[in-house]
C-alpha cells in the first residue's frame, strides 16, 4: 500500500477510510480497502477496542442474515459463553497476531468462527480475520463421540468378558462374583469419581464408593422374570455408562439365575443320592430289625417268667430287670430301624402343622428351659398336610432336641409352619454352634452322632428321614460353624 495523503497532498499516515483521501496513484482509500477485504479469504471486520463495528465485509451477511452496520455491537452475535474471551483477546491485541475460537449466532444455527487478530491501530482499531470451521468441528465432534463410543464399548466388552470368566470359573461362588463385579465395573465407566453398588434382595452385597440415594442411575436385576435387585451407578454418569451398566446388569442377572440353578441342581442330586443310599440302608435295616424281633420277644418272656418266680434272691430279679430294660432298649431301636425303613404303616389323615408344633414346643418346655433355650412357634392356619400325626411330631421333636443340643449357653429354638406353592414348609431353626461339612455329609446315616457313646443311638435323624419320605417330601439342612442350623422339611399340601 502506498503513502496515505489527502486532498491537497498533505501526508496523514494516521488517518484511516477518511473520506477524500486517495492512494498515490490516485486510488480512492475506500475502494482499496474494500478490495482487499473482498478479496480476503475469510470474514473481515474492523472494530474499536469496544467491540463497535467500524467496517464489514459483505460474506457477514450470508452467515449472520444481515448485513453489519458501522456502530453495532459486534458481541452481540457472539455465544454468551464465548464472549468474554474474545473481549480478553481483543483487549490484548497490539502489533502481534492473536487467535482463539468462538460461536456466532448465524442464520442458518450457530457457526464456530476461528478468529485471528491484529491492532489496526493499537487502543483504537482491530482488525479480525475469521474463518467459519463448524463443519470441521462438526466433524471433530462426530469423530470424538465415536471414539468415545468405541471406548465404552470396549469397556463394555473388557467388563462383560471378566464377568464372563468368573462365571466359569467353578472355584467363585455367587457371593465371590457379586463381591468383584462393582470393581470390574467402577474400571469400565467414563469418571473415577462414579460410584457402584450392588443390591440383591433387598440389601447391599458390594459396591465401590458409596452410591447417594437416589441414585443417578439404576439397571434393574431381573432374575428369572422378577426383580431381585440392581446395579446403582453415583456420581456424573454420562450417556454410555447408563447403556454399560444396563448391559452389565443383564449379564449379572443371568449369572445369578444360572449359580443359583446349579445349587439347587447340586442340593436336589445330593437329595437323591442321599435317598437312594438311605434306601437301600432302610431296607438293611429292616430286614435286620425283623431278624431280630422275634429272638428279643423270647428273651423278654423269659426274663419276665423267671422274674415271676417266687422266693429269687434280690440279685436275682435285679438282674432280671436289668435284662428287661436292655431288651426294652433294643426293642425300641428296632423300631425306630423300621421307621427309618418305611416299614411302619402310616395312618392316613389331615394333619394341621399349628398343632403339631404347638404340642411339640411343650414338650420341649422342661430342657429348653434347663439350657436357657427360648422356644418361638408360628403356623399358618391352611399349614395341612395328609399324614400320621404321631409320626410327624416325632420328626419335628426329634429335630427340635437336637438343635436344644446344640445351644449349650442358650439361645432361640424357632419352629415354623407355612403354606407356599402347594406345599408346606416346615424350618426348624436354631442358633447353636453349627455343624461343619464333614458333619453334614454324615447326619442322616444310622448310628452317626457327635454325643459320644452316651448322648444317642445315632438314628434320630435317620428316622425323621424315614419319616418325611414315607410323607412323600423332603428334608434340606442348611448349617455353618458358629452360625446355627436350619433344618427344613417340604411336605406337600393336602388339597
Amino acid at each position: 500500500m502506498g503513502q496515505l495523503v489527502g486532498p491537497r497532498g498533505t501526508p496523514r499516515p494516521h488517518g484511516f477510510l477518511a473520506p477524500g483521501f486517495v492512494l498515490a496513484g490516485g486510488m480512492d482509500i475506500r475502494a482499496y480497502f474494500h478490495a482487499v477485504m473482498e478479496l480476503s479469504h475469510g470474514l473481515v471486520l474492523v472494530v474499536d477496542p469496544e467491540g463497535r463495528v467500524v467496517h464489514a465485509d459483505s460474506r457477514w451477511e450470508a452467515l449472520l442474515g444481515r448485513a453489519l452496520a458501522p456502530g453495532d455491537d459486534w458481541w452481540a452475535w457472539v455465544d454468551a459463553a464465548d464472549q468474554e474471551l474474545g473481549r480478553r483477546m481483543v483487549a490484548q491485541v497490539a502489533e502481534t497476531v492473536v487467535s482463539w475460537g468462538a460461536w456466532v449466532r448465524g442464520a442458518a444455527g450457530p457457526r464456530y468462527v476461528e478468529w485471528r487478530a491484529r491492532a489496526l491501530r493499537p487502543g483504537e482499531l482491530v482488525l479480525l480475520v475469521g474463518v467459519d470451521v463448524t463443519l470441521h468441528m462438526e466433524r471433530q465432534q462426530r469423530l470424538e463421540e465415536e471414539q468415545a463410543q468405541l471406548r465404552a464399548a470396549h469397556s463394555t466388552l473388557a467388563c462383560l468378558h471378566a464377568l464372563a470368566l468368573l462365571g466359569a470359573d467353578p472355584q467363585q461362588d455367587l457371593s465371590a462374583i457379586l463381591a468383584q463385579a462393582p470393581e470390574l465395573v467402577h474400571q469400565a465407566v467414563s469418571r473415577p469419581e462414579i460410584a457402584v453398588a450392588i443390591r440383591l434382595d433387598g440389601r447391599v452385597v458390594a459396591q465401590v464408593g458409596r452410591v447417594e440415594e437416589p441414585a443417578d442411575h439404576v439397571a434393574p436385576l431381573v432374575v428369572q422374570g422378577r426383580r431381585r435387585g440392581s446395579l446403582r451407578l453415583g456420581g456424573p454418569v454420562a450417556t454410555l455408562d447408563r447403556a454399560m451398566a444396563d448391559q452389565v446388569a443383564v449379564q449379572l442377572a443371568s449369572l445369578v439365575a444360572k449359580r443359583e440353578a446349579q445349587g439347587a441342581r447340586a442340593r436336589l442330586e445330593a437329595q437323591v443320592r442321599r435317598a437312594d443310599r438311605l434306601a437301600k440302608m432302610g431296607q438293611l435295616a429292616a430286614g435286620l430289625a425283623h431278624e431280630l424281633s422275634e429272638p428279643l420277644a423270647n428273651i423278654l418272656g423269659f426274663a419276665q417268667l423267671v422274674a415271676a418266680e417266687p422266693g429269687l434272691p434280690q440279685s436275682v430279679v435285679h438282674d432280671m430287670a436289668r435284662i428287661e430294660a436292655a431288651v426294652l432298649h433294643c426293642r425300641e431301636v428296632i423300631q425306630k430301624l423300621l421307621i427309618f425303613g418305611r416299614q411302619v404303616p402310616l395312618r392316613r389323615e389331615p394333619v394341621a402343622l399349628g398343632g403339631v408344633l404347638q404340642e411339640v414346643a411343650r414338650l420341649l418346655e422342661p430342657s429348653a428351659a434347663r439350657r436357657q433355650v427360648q422356644v418361638e412357634w408360628a403356623a399358618d392356619s391352611d399349614a395341612v398336610v395328609l399324614g400320621d400325626a404321631a409320626q410327624l411330631q416325632q420328626a419335628v421333636l426329634n429335630v427340635a432336641v437336637n438343635g436344644i443340643h446344640a445351644m449349650e449357653r442358650g439361645g432361640v429354638l424357632r419352629l415354623v409352619a407355612q403354606r407356599a406353592d402347594g406345599n408346606v414348609y416346615v424350618a426348624v431353626e436354631d442358633t447353636g454352634h453349627g455343624m461343619s461339612p464333614e458333619v453334614m455329609r454324615q447326619i442322616f446315616q444310622p448310628f452317626f452322632t457327635t454325643k459320644g457313646p452316651d448322648g444317642g443311638t445315632g438314628l434320630g435323624l435317620a428316622v425323621v428321614h424315614g419319616i418325611v419320605s414315607a410323607h412323600g417330601g423332603v428334608i434340606d439342612v442348611r448349617s455353618a460353624l458358629g452360625q446355627g442350623t436350619c433344618v427344613e422339611i417340604v411336605l406337600p399340601q393336602m388339597e
